[in-house]
């Protein structure tokens, strides 16, 4: 009967004496029966926990002894469980602490951590873009979030440093072909123009010698041509 109350007192006090061994968040229970503190990148969040967990990606836990993880600033996402670092250059950080790439048409401003899109006069032609590129001559893009840029039409160029809108080539000239940076002279329509304006010309010269011989003539032989002397009196 002694031995068993002996044993039923052992029992009490060992339980007694593992009950008081507990762990806050932040500690573990090691296997000499001691708290010991989470490493960096883990955490423990209540009491009582023999293992730490690990930082959930994107999430730091530092130093040591952390009882949770937290997310890095925005532009920042978690380089292993333990350091924040910035975004590359064309990301952001997403509301879970990791860097996406900004979608073709926009690029990353890495001081407001915002995808923003492409001003008119320029395109960014793929993901991950940090600036955005203007359009080369030839080219336009006159709207906001463009991945390429458009070739101005035949007879159409930009303006240096206008690429937003293209402008029609000057009278009797146009372009070798869509995307063309200079105007050239339409000879076709040169000489199309040319001959009809001689013509022309040519025509209206004869008409106008005509009408005057058709006058002359007609006066003359009425007796009236403008070319004989009128007397205004008479000899007695």
């Amino acid at each position: 009967m002694v031995y068993f109350y002996h044993l039923l007192l052992l029992l009490l006090l060992a339980i007694l004496g593992f009950a008081q061994v507990i762990c806050n968040p932040g500690f573990f229970l090691s296997a000499d029966g001691s708290c010991r503190s989470c490493p960096p990148g883990t955490f423990t969040h209540v009491s009582g926990m023999d293992a730490c967990n690990v930082c959930p990606p994107g999430q730091i836990a530092a130093p040591a002894g952390r009882s949770s993880c937290f997310l890095c600033n925005p532009g920042y996402t978690a380089y292993g469980t333990t350091e924040c670092v910035q975004c590359q250059a064309g990301f952001v950080s997403n509301s879970n602490g990791t860097c996406v790439a900004c979608p073709a048409g926009s690029f990353a401003n890495q001081t407001s951590n915002e995808c923003q899109l492409c001003p008119v006069g320029s395109f960014a032609p793929t993901n991950g873009n940090p600036t955005c590129l203007s359009c080369s001559p030839g080219y336009y893009s006159s709207v906001e979030g463009r991945a390429d840029c458009v070739p101005c039409p035949v007879g159409f160029i930009t303006r240096p440093n206008a690429t937003v809108q293209c402008e029609m080539c000057p009278p009797f000239s146009t372009t070798s072909g869509p995307g063309s940076i200079e105007c050239i002279t339409n000879s076709v329509l040169v000489e199309d123009r040319v001959p009809s304006e001689e013509i022309q010309i040519f025509n209206f010269s004869f008409y106008a010698i005509m009408a005057a011989i058709s006058i002359s003539l007609g006066a003359f032989f009425s007796g009236k041509s403008p070319m004989r002397y009128q007397p205004n009196h008479t000899i007695d």
